[in-house]
Protein backbone atom coordinates (compact mmCIF):
# COMPACT_ATOMS: atom_id res chain seq x y z
CA UNK A 1 0.00 0.00 0.00
CA UNK A 2 1.80 3.26 -0.85
CA UNK A 3 -0.99 5.78 0.35
CA UNK A 4 -0.86 3.50 3.76
CA UNK A 5 -0.32 6.70 6.03
CA UNK A 6 -3.22 8.59 4.12
CA UNK A 7 -6.67 7.96 6.18
CA UNK A 8 -9.33 7.19 4.08
CA UNK A 9 -11.92 9.73 3.04
CA UNK A 10 -15.90 8.67 3.54
CA UNK A 11 -16.17 12.34 1.49
CA UNK A 12 -14.02 11.45 -1.22
CA UNK A 13 -15.29 8.65 -3.52
CA UNK A 14 -13.10 7.76 -6.14
CA UNK A 15 -13.50 7.24 -9.81
CA UNK A 16 -15.53 4.00 -10.10
CA UNK A 17 -13.71 3.19 -13.48
CA UNK A 18 -10.57 3.32 -10.93
CA UNK A 19 -11.79 0.75 -8.86
CA UNK A 20 -13.28 -1.84 -11.54
CA UNK A 21 -9.77 -1.32 -13.32
CA UNK A 22 -8.34 -2.17 -9.75
CA UNK A 23 -10.88 -4.73 -8.36
CA UNK A 24 -9.96 -6.72 -12.40
CA UNK A 25 -6.06 -5.85 -11.73
CA UNK A 26 -6.48 -7.80 -8.38
CA UNK A 27 -8.85 -10.86 -9.42
CA UNK A 28 -6.63 -11.70 -11.98
CA UNK A 29 -3.74 -11.61 -10.52
CA UNK A 30 -5.05 -14.30 -7.93
CA UNK A 31 -6.91 -15.98 -10.19
CA UNK A 32 -3.20 -17.01 -12.20
CA UNK A 33 -1.31 -17.72 -9.08
CA UNK A 34 -3.54 -20.72 -8.68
Amino acid sequence: MHRAREPLRLDHVPDPMQIVEALGKWHSMHATRR
